[in-house]
Parts: C-alpha cells; sequence; structure tokens
C-alpha cells in the first residue's frame, strides 16, 4: 500500500508539473468563424488533430464564433469546422512551433448538399510563419536546418547568433569569482559552445534557457547546463524582444528548446560524422604532422506504446577522439650539458624548494632520482627543505652522460 501511495503522489507531482510548464512548450491557435457575409456562426464544432499522434482536441466557438486552443504541443496539425446548415471544412498541415500565437480564421459556406472543402497548404506557406496575433520577437529554427549545417560538435547553441540582436560574448574571464565565491573555471556544457549571448543589449547572465520547458540555465557563467543531441530536437526558439510575462524572469532572451516525440509510425535515424587529419597541413614548427581524429556517432529511435496514446523516443550520440600533440620549439640540453657539463646551470641562484628543483632535471631531459645528502647514513634535510645548487648540480653532473638518445640534440648549439 505504502509503495501504491508514494507510486501516485509521484505521478500526481508529474502530472501537475507538466501542467506548471506547458505553456512554455506548446503554442496557442484562435480565431473567430464566420459566414459569406461576415456575421459570425456560433456553437461552430472545432477539431483539431496531430498528424503524426492522432491525438485529437476539441472546442465550441461562443456565441461570437470566437474559438481558443490555450496549449497546443508542437507539430502539425489538421483543423476541422463543423456547424448546423454550413459546409464542413478542413485545414491540413498547420504547423504549431513553441510559444506560437496562430491566428486561425474561417469563412464557412451553406451547405448545399453534404459535402467537404478540405484547404491544404504549399510547403512555402509551411516554412513561412507570420506572427499575427503575438507581439514577441524571435524566430524558430527548425530540426531539419540544424541537423544539415555543419557544426562542429554538433550543438544547437552554435545557431544562436544566426538570429538578429544577439551576439557571441562573455563578461567572465577565468578569474571570475561571483556567487558567494564560486568560481566559473568549470564549463557547464563540457566542450560545447554553453551558448553565452549578449541577447538585445543585456549581458549574457541576463538570458534564460529551457529544455520542453524546464529551466536548465546554469547561474555561474550564464549559459545552459544541457545541450541535448541535435538528431533529438525538434525546433529550438530564441525570443529576442517583448515575450510573454511568463517569461518575465529574464531581460535579456529566452531560448526555448523542444524535443522530438514518438508517433504512431515508428521512425528513427542514423548518423556518422569523421574528421582527421588526412588534408591537414603541417605544422610549421613540427618535424611531423601530429595526428587528430574524432568520430560522433548515434541515432534515435521513436514510436508508439498504445497508439494515438502513448509514445517512446530515444537517442544517443557517442564522441570519441584521439589527438597527438605538436611539440614545436621546445627546450633540451646543450652539447656542454649533454656531455655532463653543468656550469651555465651552476652560475644561477639556488633553487629554493625540491619541488622547483625537481624540474631541472626533467628540463635536461634526464631520468634521475633526487638522492638526499646525508651525513653517517642521516638525511640531514627533509624534501620541502631548500636545496643548494651545488649539491643538485652535483647529483645530476654524475649521470648526465647517460642522458637518453631520444633527445633531441639542440638546433642553436
Amino acid at each position: 500500500m505504502t509503495t501504491s501511495r508514494i507510486a501516485a503522489q509521484a505521478g500526481a507531482i508529474c502530472l501537475i508539473g507538466g501542467a506548471m510548464v506547458w505553456g512554455a512548450v506548446t503554442g496557442k491557435v484562435a480565431g473567430t468563424v464566420t459566414d459569406p457575409s461576415g456575421a459570425s456562426v456560433p456553437m461552430v464544432s472545432v477539431k483539431i488533430t496531430n498528424t503524426a499522434q492522432g491525438n485529437e482536441m476539441k472546442v465550441t466557438a461562443d456565441e461570437h464564433g470566437d474559438f481558443i486552443f490555450p496549449s497546443v504541443p508542437v507539430g502539425t496539425y489538421d483543423i476541422l469546422f463543423e456547424a448546423k446548415g454550413f459546409r464542413s471544412e478542413k485545414r491540413t498541415a498547420l504547423v504549431v512551433d513553441t510559444n506560437a500565437d496562430i491566428q486561425q480564421n474561417m469563412t464557412l459556406q451553406v451547405a448545399q448538399q453534404s459535402q467537404e472543402l478540405t484547404v491544404s497548404d504549399t510547403a512555402a506557406d509551411v516554412e513561412v510563419h507570420v506572427e499575427t496575433a503575438s507581439t514577441q520577437m524571435g524566430d524558430v529554427v527548425a530540426a531539419k536546418t540544424m541537423t544539415e549545417v555543419a557544426l562542429n560538435g554538433r550543438s544547437f547553441t552554435d545557431l544562436l547568433a544566426l538570429q538578429p540582436g544577439i551576439v557571441p560574448m562573455s563578461t567572465q574571464t577565468g578569474d571570475s569569482v561571483i556567487m558567494a565565491g564560486a568560481s566559473v573555471q568549470i564549463a557547464p556544457s563540457g566542450g560545447l559552445n554553453a551558448g553565452n549571448q549578449s541577447i538585445s543589449g543585456q549581458r549574457e547572465d541576463a538570458n534564460g534557457y529551457l529544455v520542453n520547458g524546464g529551466d536548465v540555465k546554469e547561474l555561474m557563467n550564464g549559459g545552459t547546463t544541457i545541450i541535448p543531441d541535435l538528431d533529438s530536437i525538434a525546433e529550438f526558439r530564441v525570443l529576442t524582444n517583448n515575450f510573454d510575462a511568463e517569461f518575465g524572469n529574464y531581460s535579456g532572451g529566452i531560448v526555448n528548446v523542444i524535443t522530438k516525440s514518438g508517433a504512431n509510425q515508428i521512425h528513427g535515424s542514423g548518423f556518422e560524422f569523421l574528421r582527421n587529419t588526412a588534408l591537414d597541413a603541417r605544422n610549421f614548427f613540427s618535424p611531423e604532422r601530429s595526428f587528430y581524429r574524432q568520430n560522433q556517432f548515434g541515432g534515435t529511435v521513436g514510436g508508439p506504446i498504445r497508439k494515438n496514446k502513448i509514445f517512446y523516443f530515444g537517442d544517443y550520440q557517442g564522441t570519441r577522439s584521439n589527438q597527438g600533440i605538436d611539440t614545436g620549439l621546445i627546450a633540451v640540453p646543450s652539447l656542454a650539458e649533454r656531455s655532463g657539463d653543468l656550469s651555465s646551470v651552476a652560475s644561477q641562484p639556488k633553487i629554493a624548494r625540491s619541488r622547483e628543483a625537481a624540474k631541472l632535471p626533467m628540463i635536461l631531459g634526464l631520468v634521475t632520482t633526487i638522492i638526499m645528502p646525508t651525513i653517517n647514513g642521516t638525511a640531514t634535510m627533509p624534501l620541502n627543505t631548500a636545496l643548494h645548487t651545488s649539491i643538485l648540480i652535483g647529483l645530476i653532473g654524475l649521470i648526465a652522460p647517460s642522458a637518453p638518445s631520444r633527445v633531441a640534440t639542440p638546433i642553436n648549439k
């Protein structure tokens, strides 16, 4: 009983949480139904159907012929208008984007006989969407646009600055300390672009980042903590100005990401992206070209658990990188030092700490073990005690002739 109660409570919390963020991941469809003379038609049945999932929502127009669907999930829909004494009319391929406010008016014709009129969007109409009911400014980037662009790292944040009023920037440096002493040294998104942007002239920490309605903003650096795989994103929208009151927490911009979901038909994709140095030039200061190989691979799959009701969707992306090192010009022992003559080093002042003294044989390319000076077998100084250069040089000088042959001969002798 206890387990059942906990499960029921958890389910209720999930449902309530979903209702709270619903407005951030949906669009709105509203309109007015009239007859050919322009008079409103009351009590019209309006049904909207998701073409991929088969989900339906119904409303009835009021006495003024007005109707509204306040929360319509992102997707493509058919909308059907039916009223007694009028011909049924159907609008297909209605694209609803996140935070969209679509005004869909309809004029019904008086029925002469039982018939239905279907109005379909052309491809051009689907691509171009003009906001006529909302004052918020911003653009939508669809999945096809993202995946057809070659992005190094495959991060949607690399596309944010393509919209007007957005400039990549950061007001923080590596030694910035904010939020009760917390440092910004650690990147919140790993090696990917965290999305630090100046939107409408504001600082990067004035922006908001949402993934499926959840706040994913990272408060230290001002970017996003979650970057979904590119192939799992249905679309993202950047609101740059005049956005609705539900986003009143931010004075810069809103980046709203919507991930894909399953449909009544099983669908999926696979990808593999390869980068290497096959056509790269050699570093001018390096004797040979170093190697670099990166593989990014993965895929997506989605489908129905119960048709028209429950769906699943999953994605995976793996990144494997192997990179060599271009040494360039590095310091190596001189010919005198290779033969054991360390007089040039001995003339330098003492090395303050054993930790720093241990660096000297590494610079000289020697494999050494620091031997502590002793008197009658008893150590006279601990490792953290300052060592005089004369003692250290004496120890190194004994084994300098056995320097590994792999150490390069100096160019400047």
